[in-house]
């Protein structure tokens, strides 16, 4: 199996693992690392290595871009549970900032990881929470940004009623 092997520093070329590919960029004292293609049971341990590494070499929070993910299943969400709950149990106050507008970040909202989990729509966004320092009254980011707007489809039980026709 090909386990990917963090870089300490700066963008690399894109390390693939299985069907999937990953890069990463440091962002002083923050990582954040690109993830793209399908993560499915085969990838989940290059996955779970990669998030692993990052989180022991680094001392900020874990910034994960799956804005280019078409696919994951729930062996690789268990690998970003983990992240999660060993990013909590390092020194400081370390967080897990996902960002995504598409098929990951609904996935993340039906399964209700959005309550652990923070989502975000840009990088740049998460880097700029990231920046800033917690407080007790501040709350997790919304989601509401990466909504799109509602449309109507032909599927769509609860678009607007035809016009009513006329005896």
């Amino acid at each position: 199996m090909n386990e990917p092997h963090v870089s300490p520093g700066g963008r690399g070329r894109p390390v693939r693992f299985g069907d999937a590919w990953m890069t990463f960029e440091m962002h002083p004292p923050h990582r954040v690392v690109t993830l793209g293609g399908e993560l499915f049971v085969y990838e989940a341990p290059g996955l779970r290595a990669a998030l692993d590494q990052a989180i022991t070499e680094d001392s900020g929070d874990l910034i994960l871009s799956t804005l280019e993910v078409s696919s994951l299943d729930s062996t690789c969400l268990g690998a970003l549970m983990g992240a999660v709950t060993r990013l909590r149990q390092a020194p400081g106050h370390r967080v897990l900032r996902v960002v995504d507008c598409g098929p990951v970040a609904k996935i993340l909202r039906l399964t209700g990881l959005t309550e652990v989990l923070d989502l975000y729509p840009t990088v740049n966004a998460a880097l700029l929470a990231a920046s800033k320092p917690l407080t007790q009254t501040q709350s997790s980011p919304s989601d509401r940004a990466c909504a799109a707007p509602r449309t109507a489809t032909r599927h769509d039980t609860r678009a607007a009623p035809a016009p009513a026709s006329t005896l």
